[in-house]
């Protein structure tokens, strides 16, 4: 319920949308994602994924960039972006997960996604960050 509603509050625009691109930015802290366009008959979808540490908790943030870096807890990474909804799972036993988001028909939209990892190491839980993908429709 919360997706719909981010989608209805981020894509409030009339014109639909005729390109989209997807830009990379930042580093990655314990956590990579990477994303794919698919396109499809009437609709554009992103593929995401997120690899880490084999069965730890991800959660895909979406939303626009935090007003400054979030720190996160157990080590010096941190969150760049401030979510408006997120995805969750568990990676699987090589450390992927994917996730899937449809592109709405609207434009122009500029959506940030980042991962972000939790996980048991030696010294306890420690979190993790990826880099920040922007889907941009124009």
């Amino acid at each position: 319920m919360k997706t719909a509603a981010l989608v209805s509050v981020l894509f409030a625009a009339t014109a639909p949308a005729q390109h989209w691109s997807l830009h990379h930015h930042g580093h990655s802290c314990g956590a990579a994602v990477s994303a794919q366009l698919v396109q499809h008959a009437h609709q554009v979808s992103v593929q995401f994924n997120l690899h880490t540490t084999p069965n730890s908790l991800a959660v895909l943030a979406i939303g626009h960039a935090a007003p400054a870096p979030i720190p996160l807890p157990g080590g010096s990474c941190h969150f760049g972006v401030s979510p408006a909804g997120t995805m969750l799972g568990i990676t699987d036993s090589h450390g992927n997960i994917h996730f899937g988001f449809h592109a709405p028909h609207v434009a122009p939209v500029s959506v940030l996604f980042q991962g972000g990892v939790v996980r048991l190491g030696p010294h306890g839980l420690t979190a993790g960050s990826s880099n920040v993908i922007e889907l941009v429709g124009t």
